[in-house]
């Protein structure tokens, strides 16, 4: 991964002077490096780069982009326990959703960890219930692990209100 991320640099580097700092495909390669560096658990450095990118997105730019960073923003945010901050940019990306019902079901799901780790369990509980109804009406070209996810973390909320015969 740290490869790809130096590959990620030097397009970046190479589009310096050729492509505009709001370039769809500049914003689209900052925003691959940005996923990297939080894979690679640099959180800080992901989330920099997703608001660095923030700062130059526009309405000229696809709904489905500006969704994309806001959620995997939301994401970085989460894993560095910054929740309150995570779950105003999860509420952006659902502005941008746009009739794509996976998308809406991942930003649902991630919005309820936020609201887990914040202890409003009843919320999280709301948010992984849609997310989970979601995910079933799309039958087979539902996402699998998205399901599995959203049902697991589920049973973790429901255990946390003491309704572990529900979780089951």
């Amino acid at each position: 991964l740290d490869a790809g991320v130096s590959n990620l640099q030097r397009a970046l580097a190479l589009a310096d002077g050729r492509l505009a700092g709001n370039h769809i495909e500049r914003l689209r390669t900052e925003a691959h490096l940005a996923w990297a560096s939080y894979e690679l658990d640099r959180f800080d450095d992901a989330i920099a780069i997703y608001e660095s990118i923030l700062d130059r997105v526009s309405a000229e730019h696809p709904a489905w982009f500006r969704c994309l960073v806001h959620n995997d923003l939301g994401v970085a945010l989460n894993r560095a326990g910054r929740y309150r901050e995570a779950i105003t940019q999860l509420d952006r990306s659902l502005e941008f959703v746009e009739g794509d019902p996976k998308r809406r079901a991942s930003t649902l799901i991630n919005l309820g960890y936020a609201y887990g780790y914040l202890e409003n369990l009843e919320r999280a509980e709301a948010l992984y219930l849609d997310a989970i109804e979601l995910l079933k009406s799309l039958g087979s070209s539902g996402e699998t692990a998205e399901l599995a996810y959203a049902l697991n973390n589920h049973g973790r909320i429901l255990a946390k209100l003491n309704r572990e015969d529900d979780a089951l």
